[in-house]
């Protein structure tokens, strides 16, 4: 089955703008949002991907952003990098990256973590569901 990229896309836009309409309600996570966001957007963004019928993506973790240390996550399936958190670093501009040729996500050392879904993955940050549900409210 083909991906339906500009459906990705789409559905990233949404909600990358329902979390910014809504950050400040969601805890201390978002409090900064995109800033230090990634982690925890990835494992909702990806239950949403799922719920919209466009799979599992996989949540990536890179390590040494920018050439310095620090990490970054995103979202792939395959070579489909899919991120609404990348604005946070000064170089990037995009609010939300969907690309299957994402050159600064290529020069991260990255590693694949799992696949991409708060209701599979255990986590200390026990109320995904709350905020899951606050978001899909602003959508």
């Amino acid at each position: 089955m083909k991906m339906d990229v500009s459906k990705v896309k789409t559905i990233s836009v949404k909600f990358r703008g329902a979390i910014e309409l809504c950050s400040q309600e969601l805890g201390i996570a978002f409090s900064r949002f995109p800033n230090g966001s990634c982690g925890d957007t990835k494992n909702l963004l990806g239950t949403f991907l799922i719920e919209n019928n466009l799979g599992e993506f996989n949540y990536i973790i890179g390590t040494n952003v920018n050439h310095t240390p620090g990490t970054h996550a995103w979202l792939q399936q395959g070579d489909l990098v899919v991120d609404i958190t990348a604005d946070q670093f000064i170089n990037v501009r995009d609010k939300v990256i969907v690309s299957s040729s994402s050159g600064w996500h290529r020069s991260i050392e990255a590693k694949i973590m799992h696949v991409a879904d708060y209701r599979v993955e255990e986590s200390t940050f026990a109320n995904y569901d709350e905020i899951y549900k606050k978001i899909l409210e602003f959508i």
